[in-house]
């Protein structure tokens, strides 16, 4: 890993490894062009939030990450408990938002200051292989430029995502990502959490269209009206993801859909077993097997869906005639819900549930508990202000079969968590194969 740090205090280059066919003073139009931004509360002290910004326009605007200045939008709206701050040299120009896409994670913000210069943005996709530098505040003071490689494009709902073998350190989002040519080919956006030393930037297409869109703003559309509209756009996507899935993955005698397209999931068995209710004598004859999926944040950031969604499939296998299974194992049944997987959250008076019984178009049947909260505060971007914390908990009623249950959690509109109800449910069905149930040899 290779650094150049920038001083601006000092206007000094220190050069701690040397970077292979590149000049100190190559990067010496990056000092005027790369700055930190900071969100800080109206109450002074310091700041609640800090990432980096590069120039775009000689009229004082920048680029960032949305994620960067989002604590601006918690309730929906610009929140006037905190202000966006660009720091030039040793001054702090105010900064005002000009857009915002909370999908493709961009905002694009302007001070009351006129820069010499812009940056450049490349001509062309960069090609895997290729070296790339990445520039942003990591220690709040010294501008890093860590050097990597290009990886891959990352074909996402958003398709705005683009892979690098470059160390991205916190304070670094927002910053450009420059060939060789220092030119602008993408923007950090976030460390690879799985894999040391890599990250994740947005494309320059995305960037360009970005940029492009926000020369022709309508001043009679609010922040509030766009924000709206996209997380009503996502929730969209979401559901047609799920309806429209051609892959299925198999949970033995079921099939679930594919989301990884929005979500990450992950399989475990069930090492804990089982709990005091079940009989010692039926322990060894239920096995448990759990998939969880939740909002994969490097193709849908949080704050684009307005909640987090995360869905729990557990396929409980009975070792025995399914014709006679025991009181315990319908005790096991019902306390999974009681478990950390299947945490029941809503242990408050305030909710209410009712219970269903449905069928999907594969002659699947279900047991369905709904239970939903009011939110006494909507965010002010959610036009429906019916808006519910909901726990959705569900289990097949096919006794030829394992058990699957399902615990479905999300916040929304009411119609939204309908359309993503029976999306889910629909897209399960039975594998057309013989049971197969692990017996003891």
């Amino acid at each position: 890993m290779r650094y150049l740090y920038v001083n601006f205090k000092l206007s000094l280059l220190i050069l701690i490894f040397i970077l292979p066919s590149v000049n100190a003073s190559d990067f010496d139009k990056f000092d005027n062009l790369v700055h930190i931004i900071k969100v800080k509360s109206k109450k002074g002290g310091s700041h609640t939030a800090s990432g980096t910004g590069f120039v775009i326009g000689k009229n004082g605007k920048l680029i960032t990450n949305y994620h960067v200045i989002s604590k601006l939008f918690k309730k929906g709206k610009i929140n006037d408990k905190y202000k966006i701050y660009v720091k030039i040299g040793k001054k702090e120009f105010l900064a005002k938002i000009l857009k915002i896409d909370i999908l493709s994670d961009l905002a694009l913000i302007e001070i009351p200051h006129k820069f010499k210069s812009t940056v450049s943005i490349a001509s062309r996709e960069i090609g895997k292989g290729e070296k790339i530098y990445s520039l942003g505040y990591h220690d709040k003071e010294f501008l890093a430029i860590n050097q990597g490689t290009f990886s891959d494009y990352i074909i996402d709902q958003a398709n705005n995502l683009m892979a690098l073998s470059i160390p991205l350190n916190r304070g670094m989002s927002g910053g450009p990502i420059l060939n060789t040519r220092f030119k602008v080919i993408g923007v950090n956006v976030m460390k690879n959490t799985d894999r040391e030393s890599s990250g994740y930037g947005i494309n320059r297409k995305k960037l360009i269209k970005f940029i492009k869109e926000s020369e022709d703003l309508d001043p009679n559309v609010s922040l509030e009206e766009i924000l709206s509209k996209q997380v009503s756009e996502t929730y969209g996507r979401v559901i047609a993801s799920i309806n429209n899935t051609k892959d299925h993955q198999d949970l033995n005698n079921w099939k679930t859909p594919d989301m990884e397209h929005f979500l990450y999931c992950g399989e475990f068995d069930d090492d804990e077993n089982f709990n005091n209710d079940v009989d010692d004598k039926d322990k060894d004859q239920i096995l448990a097997k759990y998939k969880v999926c939740q909002m994969d944040y490097r193709k849908v950031p949080l704050a684009a869906m307005g909640s987090d969604i995360k869905i729990s499939y557990a396929i409980v296998n009975f070792k025995g005639s399914q014709n006679t299974r025991p009181v315990t194992y319908y005790n096991y049944i019902n306390n999974q819900f009681k478990f950390e997987k299947f945490k029941n959250i809503f242990q408050n008076d305030k909710f209410s549930c009712k219970k269903d019984h449905i069928e999907n178009s594969h002659g699947v049947s279900f047991k369905l508990s709904i239970c939903a909260f009011k939110y006494e505060r909507v965010p002010s971007y959610i036009k429906d202000k019916n808006y519910y914390k909901f726990d959705v908990k569900s289990i097949t009623m096919n006794p030829e079969l394992d058990d699957i249950l399902i615990n479905l959690q999300f916040s929304g509109e009411p119609h939204l968590a309908k359309s993503i109800i029976k999306s889910v449910l629909e897209n399960i069905y039975k594998i057309k194969k013989d049971r197969t149930i692990a017996q003891d040899e």
